[in-house]
C-alpha cells in the first residue's frame, strides 16, 4: 500500500511541475522543474549546488508562532543556506486581521474623500455669486 501511495504521490508531483512548468515556458521563462526525495531544505539546496541556478524560485505557506518553530520553515532554511538568490512567493489571500486592516484603510481613506469632496462643494457654494 505504501508504494502505491508513493508513486502516486511521484505521479502527482510530476504532474504538477509540468503544469507549471508549461505556464512559465510560455510565457518565455527559461526554468527547470525538478522533483526530489527527502528533506526538501537538505535536498534543494545539494540540488542547487549541482545544477547552479541562476535563482530558486520558493513558496511560502505562511506558518507562524509555534508550528513554524517546531515544522521549520523550508523557504526560510533555503533564504539562509543556499547558493544562489531566493525568491519566496508568498500566498494570495491575507489572514482575517490583515484583510481587516486592509478594509479599515480603505474605509478610511474613502470617508476622507467623500469629506474632501463635500468640503470642496460647500467652498464653491460660498463662493458662487448670490442672485437676486
Amino acid at each position: 500500500m505504501a508504494a502505491a501511495s508513493d508513486a502516486e504521490s511521484r505521479q502527482a508531483s510530476h504532474i504538477l511541475l509540468r503544469k507549471f512548468g508549461t505556464k512559465l515556458m510560455k510565457a518565455q521563462i527559461k526554468c527547470r522543474a525538478i522533483s526530489l526525495r527527502g528533506d526538501p531544505r537538505d535536498e534543494i539546496v545539494h540540488k542547487c549546488i549541482d545544477i547552479d541556478p541562476v535563482m530558486l524560485v520558493v513558496g511560502s505557506r505562511g506558518m507562524t508562532g509555534l508550528k513554524r518553530v517546531f515544522v521549520g520553515s523550508t523557504s526560510d532554511h533555503l533564504v539562509h543556506h543556499s547558493p544562489c538568490p531566493v525568491v519566496v512567493v508568498h500566498r494570495h489571500h491575507r489572514p482575517a486581521d490583515e484583510q481587516e486592516h486592509h478594509r479599515r484603510h480603505l474605509f478610511h481613506r474613502d470617508r476622507d474623500d467623500t469629506d474632501k469632496q463635500k468640503q470642496k462643494e460647500e467652498k464653491e457654494q460660498q463662493e458662487a455669486p448670490v442672485s437676486a
